[in-house]
């Protein structure tokens, strides 16, 4: 009974945590800074890390999910970021919501 007990408990913490969302759009704007330091030049400032974690993440969802956009071949992974980049800064009020969300609206709109 206790073992029953113990794994319903254990299956309901981890069924919970199953919808986390790694990345807000606070996250992303903290990212998007570092990546912004890179383009201004500010090379020697600049956390090349999440600078790339912030490209990386946006090239990942819009690979996810390029079926749903109109992409000229020409159009290339540095201007799909810069796009995304730029939709953040023009939403704080957004950044509550998840990464992902923000990219895809940015996308759709850039991209119908």
């Amino acid at each position: 009974m206790k073992m029953t007990i113990f794994v319903f408990i254990l299956f309901a913490c981890v069924t919970t945590n199953a919808a986390t969302v790694f990345y807000t759009g606070n996250d992303l704007a903290g990212l998007m800074r570092e990546f912004d330091k890179g383009v201004q030049g500010e090379s020697s400032a600049v956390d090349w890390v999440m600078a790339r974690e912030f490209s990386a993440y946006i090239v990942g969802v819009y690979d996810a999910t390029r079926n749903n956009y109109t992409v000229n071949s020409n159009v290339t992974k540095g201007q799909i970021v810069l796009v995304v980049s730029k939709y953040i800064k023009d939403n704080p009020e957004k950044w509550n919501q998840p990464a992902d969300v923000l990219i895809k609206e940015a996308l759709k709109i850039a991209f119908p």
